[in-house]
């Protein structure tokens, strides 16, 4: 059954390999067209330019699509929480990049946008 939230599909699933409480990623909230101005490749989808009432979204890297969705096409799924914040809608896939360090392994990351709120800890894909 597929349920709508702000008229988008809600078509969630367990993360792949991982109990929604164990699924691991790094998060971080930024301002409208982020990836551009850092330079940072748009793999699929788009940058975030969504204002506090549109329905959220997010933007996921190529690591946290493969890890979690189960393919690098993830503009369309929804995240939600156990906690009943949510839903999110990724509306795009980033490359993966360096975040804390050159010599580091690409990390499941998510960021959702400042002007629709904080950070949530768990998520349902």
């Amino acid at each position: 059954m597929v349920k709508k939230h702000d008229g988008l599909d809600d078509r969630r699933h367990k993360p792949i390999g991982a109990e929604p409480l164990e699924a691991r990623f790094r998060q971080n909230v930024v301002g409208s067209d982020f990836f551009r101005s850092m330079g940072i490749e748009l793999l699929e989808g788009r940058d975030s330019s969504d204002s506090a009432t549109a329905p959220a979204v997010a933007i996921v890297n190529e690591t946290f699509a493969k890890n979690y969705i189960g393919t690098s096409n993830a503009v369309g799924h929804m995240m939600a929480n156990s906690k009943g914040l949510g839903p999110r809608l990724i509306v795009g896939v980033v490359k993966d990049h360096k975040y804390t360090g050159i010599t580091e392994p690409a990390m499941p990351m998510r960021w959702t946008i400042l002007a629709q709120g904080g950070l949530e800890t768990e998520m349902e894909v």
